[in-house]
């Protein structure tokens, strides 16, 4: 299961959707990295209004005062995309993130599957790990289906930064 932030089934309207955690970053982390996925989308046929977005905005949590706006897109492509972010530089603080999805009510709706949001933190320095490159391995099914059976093309993920090693490091 994930997240749906966006409008794909209300009749075209200006909208919002957030979804928000407070997280309490350690003090003495070394590095600390925020990683998600997200599949962003539209049921209409037209482009997303000039207004749409999808994004990731960062609160200092304390004073509701606003930090970031740390990722925006207006991707429509529905395929799952992954994003890792430093967060180093706000370690020992409590942040508030909220990711969301405006619409404008202009155009086509948009939407975003959010999945798999975590936050990394490592007290001592990471050691460098290998990258390990997915691999396919096709599955042969019996023949027997009365009538052909058409199976999803396999979805390439883009190379990401590797995720800092368990050693130390905390999830």
């Amino acid at each position: 299961y994930s997240l749906l932030l966006g409008n794909l089934s209300s009749p075209n309207a200006a909208s919002s959707s957030r979804a928000e955690q407070t997280i309490s970053l350690p003090a003495n982390a070394s590095s600390v990295i925020l990683s998600f996925r997200y599949y962003g989308s539209t049921n209409d046929a037209a482009a997303p209004g000039v207004d749409d977005r999808q994004f990731l905005d960062i609160f200092d949590a304390s004073t509701n005062q606003f930090i970031v706006r740390q990722f925006e897109a207006r991707n429509t492509d529905r395929v799952w995309l992954g994003a890792q972010y430093s967060l180093t530089a706000y370690r020992g603080r409590q942040l508030r993130l909220s990711f969301g999805v405006n619409n404008d009510g202009l155009n086509a709706r948009l939407a975003m599957n959010l999945d798999d949001v975590s936050v990394y933190f490592c007290t001592s320095t990471p050691t460098a790990i290998a990258t390990l490159t997915p691999t396919w391995t096709p599955t042969f099914l019996p023949t027997f289906f009365p009538t052909p059976t058409f199976f999803p093309t396999t979805t390439v993920w883009p190379t990401q930064t590797p995720m800092p090693p368990n050693q130390n490091c905390a999830n």
